[in-house]
């Protein structure tokens, strides 16, 4: 169990380090960057944070716990993959804009306001989620799971809160990025010379399937729970 506890937080130590470089590279080199693809990273390097906190005030093993880290740690939790989830549908969403004006379907980017909303939206939802946990943890019982990775609530049924809100994002994801695609193809058909379309296509397909597998092991971990 041991072994496995190590090996966890390691990963998310590593992914957190990780993400908080690229983010840090890209400001300090100056690089031009979309504001709503630097919080999608953001809410990444919160959701590999939320699983390390009894390794960082060293309750990952002995006794339980106290009441008030574990039901905290049990929160975040519970709302980190509803905020990645998110992060990621409003990254789509902002991928939709580009391609549109890339197309001449639309006359300019994404206003400050809209881009605003992109980032604002998935914290709303995550504080939300939250609040239902905290409400439903302080009810019953708080515990670290049977590898002593992080502190759940039991019984699991907020997870399934959890778990549809992530599911249903990552479907209108799916339905948003598989429009996307469609158009680029149909544009990509239309002229024969489609470089830009291309160019456009490409950034599409990295950042969806990027996407996909991040938003997927979200699904994962929000339904999947000792």
């Amino acid at each position: 169990m041991l072994a496995i506890a190590i090996f966890f937080f390691v990963i998310q130590f590593i992914a957190a380090i990780g993400l908080v470089a690229v983010i840090v590279t890209s400001v300090v080199a100056r690089l031009e960057r979309n504001i709503v693809w630097t919080n999608f990273l953001i809410t990444w390097v919160i959701f590999a944070l939320s699983f390390v906190v009894l390794p960082v005030i060293g309750q990952q093993s002995g006794p339980e716990p106290a009441y008030g880290i574990c039901l905290t740690q049990a929160v975040l939790v519970y709302g980190a993959p509803t905020l990645t989830a998110f992060s990621g549908f409003s990254l789509i969403v902002q991928l939709y804009i580009d391609m549109m004006v890339a197309l001449g379907k639309r006359q300019s980017a994404a206003s400050f306001s809209i881009r605003l909303m992109l980032i604002i939206v998935p914290y709303i939802v995550y504080i939300a989620v939250m609040i239902g946990a905290l409400a439903f943890g302080l009810n019953h019982n708080i515990q670290r799971t049977l590898n002593d990775t992080y502190c759940d609530i039991k019984p699991g049924t907020y997870r399934s809160v959890s778990g549809a809100v992530v599911a249903v994002t990552l479907l209108l994801s799916v339905v948003v990025l598989g429009y996307v695609a469609r158009k680029l193809y149909q544009q990509s058909r239309s002229f024969k010379n489609a470089s830009s379309t291309k160019s456009l296509g490409k950034k599409a397909g990295a950042r969806g399937q990027l996407y996909d597998c991040h938003s997927s092991s979200a699904y994962l971990l929000a339904l999947v729970r000792d």
